[in-house]
């Protein structure tokens, strides 16, 4: 995992979830599929996915949003299995619209196009073209499902959050909403100025051997967040950050950071500190509180929408002794003011 150098175990992460749930939710209510396909995206290997949804919805019906739930590091597809009594319970409460769930295992590619081009990862789960993920869906659900592609959000924890970011910043006008929890991305724009505690796996397959600095830049979501402004600002995406105040991870440090660059670039968006709260567990609360935003983002259609920039003068324009406010440079190496207004 990104963050300090320590080991994560996401198979206790969801086992802590589930100790704290109530089981009188049944399976019975949805539908859990398995299934695996090839991609031109995606070489030398196959591409296996589950897919989850009320069994009370049927082609007939209005047409069903679609969540990209990305799974964290050392997990697979079956991190959707074990999230199949939480959506059952929201979608019996009604917490969250009937709509389409699909996890893609991604092993430990932190969702990236490989600098050799073999897998594309990002590019797989953004664009529409044939062999493409939701190309793929697109035609697995037909006949089946009433979907709505125009409302597709992407959420995930820890390298879920972190492909979140990832792929919404990149593309922005794909997703309604980004839900990015604990991300382990770097606090910095360029990696020359990455803190020398943050870890670093598998970046010689990621960006290059030597590391093509470039490429770094044009997938790190702070990088993205700062020199994408217009495109994120022009499109209809909402943006959702949680962390752990106690991340063990360390990730507190790299949300805070592209929080500030969301802010200071004028990029309206919801930030969730936990108090106390570690890396593992992330408990139901934390949970139903990200769904409510991506459930909130579903229902853009049904109210005004809302100017998706803050109206504020751009730092650089402000005389520095009136600045106020969060210094990168101190926590960092570098100046979040920097950022391309």
């Amino acid at each position: 995992m990104c963050g300090y150098k320590v080991t994560s175990h996401f198979q206790i992460y969801i086992y802590c979830i589930f100790t704290i749930m109530t089981s009188s939710y049944a399976s019975s209510s949805s539908i859990y599929r398995v299934k695996t396909f090839t991609s031109p995206y995606i070489q030398g290997k196959d591409v296996t996915y589950s897919a989850l949804y009320p069994k009370n919805v049927n082609n007939t019906q209005t047409l069903l949003p679609i969540i990209f739930y990305l799974h964290g590091g050392g997990k697979d597809n079956t991190a959707l299995k074990d999230l199949q009594t939480f959506f059952e319970r929201c979608w019996i409460e009604k917490t969250l619209q009937p709509c389409l769930i699909v996890t893609p295992t991604a092993t430990d590619t932190y969702y990236m196009d490989y600098y050799d081009k073999s897998e594309l990862w990002t590019t797989f789960l953004t664009v529409s073209e044939k062999g493409s993920f939701r190309d793929e869906i697109k035609n697995e659900f037909k006949g089946i499902l009433n979907l709505d592609f125009t409302r597709v959000a992407v959420t995930g924890a820890s390298m879920g959050g972190f492909g979140s970011l990832r792929l919404a910043l990149r593309a922005p006008n794909e997703f309604i909403a980004c839900v990015s929890q604990e991300p382990g991305i770097p606090p910095a724009f360029t990696y020359h100025t990455i803190p020398r505690w943050y870890s670093r796996p598998n970046w010689d397959v990621f960006y290059g051997t030597p590391i093509d600095t470039k490429y770094f830049e044009e997938y790190n979501p702070a990088t993205l967040a700062r020199d994408n402004r217009k495109a994120i600002l022009n499109s209809k995406l909402k943006i959702m950050l949680e962390v752990g105040m106690e991340d063990e991870l360390g990730n507190m440090f790299g949300t805070e950071f592209i929080h500030r660059v969301l802010f200071d670039n004028g990029i309206k968006h919801e930030y969730a500190v936990r108090l106390h709260a570690q890396h593992i567990p992330v408990t139901t609360d934390r949970l139903i509180q990200c769904y409510n935003f991506i459930a909130d983002s579903f229902k853009l259609n049904e109210r005004k929408l809302m100017p998706n920039s803050i109206n504020m003068i751009p730092i650089d324009k402000v005389p520095e002794e009136q600045r106020v406010g969060f210094h990168a440079n101190e926590l960092f190496g570098e100046i979040v003011r920097g950022s391309k207004l």
